[in-house]
């Protein structure tokens, strides 16, 4: 009641939020009368939708947390009952997001309803109705636009080359700024990876506009289209429809394990792909195992696995390496092979750091051959500050084959809705091509490369491997680690 009198009171705000005062005009009566309430009381009756918004941003200005946390919480009970797709709930959850965002630079709802958008699987069509009235949007969500469609670059491209071609044929040639505005800031090279037809017929339309400066525009972002952007997340990958860069690196298939023991370390020091220690010892595991266990070759043995680790380290000091962190000194290889004559010291600064997986694993060797996810809690040094709800983390998820019967391959999830109701959420500065992926055995902590899994080539050969392993005093539970450079 008192507030309601001073309304026109302005609050001086400090901090993130860029703001110097907020006017209490901008609030509706009600909702302030309502906020009154509850700031004195320490409860609220009931939060309608017409106030939900007020609420929600005066909660946040005055730094009343039990009541921004009822917010969230309503919202979270909209978003969880939305299984379904329906636009007016998506839009709505969208728009509230974006404005919290917008205003006080806060990302939870915003992340929640992208999140949601694309678990209902309505990426395509939710871009295609909101965009409907681009005229009327902000270039804030625009950014969010873009940031929906995330790798489906397609889904704005569609929708925008339609839009022209009916404006064009109602209204002339006029280039809309929100149309101008989307095509660049999207990263146009991975709808050229996705759909290079529809991209050229964009690029026709622009073409065929009367004025020069569209039409150099329309030239420039053509040479755009052809670079793969350096910040993106996306790179092509030639058989499948998962993108290149998102694929945690191995070599499950990259060579041929029939070499001899000198061809293999002449193929190491050549190989663009074996660029690090531990893509060496997945590259000598891989062999060593295929070649004794598969080719039963009884002239492998210990001595050609205690060599081949002094080949590694020379190998190492001409390439220049990067030595591993000091945590893996008291990890294993096979025969007892300490890990420390590549590792640096306690007091040695380290380019690594160990990430463990959040759970430990029973079934490490069926993991590559089935639906798996792994969870890891990993803040990057370069988030500075965080206000997501959970942990700052990344989730690697197992994607098949386009051959049956081939291994699984692993990818780092970057999407929102990869993270819908998980424990972790993702940062983009998190990137797959950092990440080399290993196993440690928890009973005598030997360290597991996984690419030797990748001559299995089925699920039986894969149970039949199991019960060698186990023979051999193998065992299978322990925790899958990832080794990030940061």
């Amino acid at each position: 009641e008192i507030m309601s009198l001073i309304c026109l009171v302005r609050v001086v705000l400090t901090g993130d939020l860029h703001m110097t005062t907020v006017d209490l005009l901008e609030f509706s009566q009600e909702a302030v009368g309502v906020f009154v309430d509850a700031a004195y009381s320490g409860t609220v009756n009931t939060i309608t939708w017409d106030l939900f918004r007020d609420l929600n941003k005066m909660s946040h200005v005055f730094e009343v947390s039990w009541l921004a946390w009822k917010c969230l919480e309503l919202f979270t009970d909209l978003a969880e009952s939305v299984t379904a797709p329906s636009y007016p709930d998506l839009v709505y959850l969208f728009d509230e997001g974006a404005f919290l965002y917008d205003n006080l630079k806060k990302r939870e709802l915003c992340d929640m309803a992208i999140g949601k958008i694309g678990q209902v699987k309505y990426k395509g069509e939710f871009i295609e109705r909101y965009l409907q009235n681009a005229g009327r949007l902000s270039t804030k969500k625009l950014d969010l636009v873009v940031e929906l469609a995330g790798n489906d670059v397609t889904c704005i491209v569609e929708t925008l080359t339609k839009q022209l071609t009916e404006q064009i044929h109602t209204e002339g040639w006029v280039l809309p700024s929100p149309t101008k505005y989307l095509l660049d800031s999207a990263d146009l090279y991975l709808c050229k990876l996705s759909d290079e037809d529809l991209l050229e017929n964009l690029f026709t339309i622009v073409r065929d506009f009367p004025d020069v400066d569209t039409v150099r525009w329309g030239f420039d972002l053509m040479r755009k289209s052809q670079q793969e952007n350096p910040q993106s997340l996306s790179h092509s990958c030639c058989s499948t429809n998962l993108l290149r860069c998102d694929v945690i690196k191995n070599l499950y298939y990259d060579f041929n394990k029939n070499m001899s023991n000198e061809e293999l370390v002449q193929w190491m020091i050549a190989s663009e792909e074996v660029n690090s220690l531990l893509l060496a010892f997945e590259a000598f595991y891989a062999w060593f195992l295929y070649r004794r266990f598969i080719c039963k070759d009884q002239q492998i043995g210990e001595s050609q696995f205690n060599n081949m680790f002094d080949s590694i380290s020379q190998i190492s000091e001409q390439q220049g390496w990067l030595r591993l962190p000091s945590a893996l000194r008291s990890v294993q290889s096979a025969w007892c092979n300490t890990m420390s004559r590549f590792c640096v010291g306690d007091n040695e600064n380290c380019a690594y750091t160990v990430i463990d997986s959040t759970e430990d694993c029973n079934d490490s060797l069926f993991l590559l051959s089935k639906d798996s996810t792994l969870v890891f809690n990993f803040k990057h040094p370069d988030v500075l500050s965080c206000d997501l709800p959970g942990r700052c983390g990344f989730i690697l998820k197992t994607v098949p084959r386009e051959t049956e019967g081939e291994l699984w391959t692993l990818r780092l999830c970057t999407e929102s809705e990869d993270y819908y109701n998980q424990q972790v959420h993702f940062h983009k500065e998190v990137r797959a091509e950092r990440m080399h992926v290993f196993f440690v055995r928890k009973r005598n902590t030997i360290l597991i490369p996984i690419s030797w899994l990748g001559w299995m080539k089925s699920l039986t050969h894969l149970q039949r491997w199991h019960g060698i392993w186990k023979g051999l005093g193998g065992h299978s539970d322990g925790s899958y680690k990832v080794l990030y450079e940061t």
